[in-house]
């Protein structure tokens, strides 16, 4: 089976030095996210991963349509989570601004208080790669009527108590597109049955290697997730 859908655009940031983004692409490389959309008083309250995500969400709606938002984060805000949680373990009172935006799709909700979006906004967890979740969940809405949702995947290294376990990220990054029935880029997921084929760097996450799939000439991007290999086909 095949899921159509078309993009019509799409951006990316990463602190990752050694990644070279095609000149004049898509790609911001930078040591922190450009966060001067935002309000000053909305830019203190969020951290690197919340100012990338907000960054890339507000870079997808420059018109400040009432869209639907998918947010995809394997862990979220992690770091405002381990601050919780150590927090209680001292048996100090927790932080209500760590309490709040630790939960997942705190970042989405905050920016939709701020932009006065009142459509859904849906919050993923999708082990280290959830492109291919994030596309789905998108075409789902656009089979209920709407005719775009705005797509961000972000997410940052986690705390130093985890990374001998869990090293995914190694970079902080935000990619982010839009998704429609028509009016952009033509493109088609299915899924085969065939061993996955590597799709580009190991460390470079798979959200910005799909970024930069979109700006370039080739046709077919090569996606693993959930034990399957699935493909997305320029049309």
């Amino acid at each position: 089976m095949a899921v159509e859908f078309a993009i019509s655009n799409w951006s990316g940031w990463t602190s990752l030095p050694a990644h070279q983004s095609m000149p004049g692409g898509p790609l911001q490389v930078s040591d922190a996210p450009d966060a001067s959309a935002l309000p000053s008083m909305l830019r203190r309250r969020l951290n690197t991963l919340g100012r990338a995500a907000a960054a890339e969400i507000l870079r997808m709606n420059e018109h400040h349509a009432n869209l639907p938002i998918v947010y995809g984060s394997r862990h979220g805000d992690i770091e405002r989570t381990l601050n919780v949680l150590s927090e209680m373990a001292r048996g100090e009172p927790v932080s209500p601004m760590h309490f709040s935006l630790s939960v997942h799709n705190a970042i989405t909700g905050i920016l939709s208080i701020h932009s006065g979006t009142t459509a859904g906004i849906s919050s993923i967890a999708a082990l280290e790669e959830c492109l291919v979740p994030v596309l789905l969940e998108a075409v789902g809405l656009l089979h209920e009527g709407h005719e775009r949702v705005i797509c961000v995947i972000a997410d940052v290294p986690v705390p130093l108590i985890y990374r001998r376990d869990c090293p995914w990220p190694a970079t902080p990054f935000a990619a982010g597109f839009t998704v429609s029935a028509d009016g952009g880029l033509q493109a088609m997921l299915t899924q085969d049955s065939s061993p996955i084929m590597p799709q580009g760097s190991e460390d470079i996450p798979e959200a910005l290697q799909f970024i930069e799939f979109l700006a370039s000439g080739a046709r077919l991007f090569h996606s693993a997730h959930n034990g399957g290999h699935w493909i997305i086909a320029k049309r």
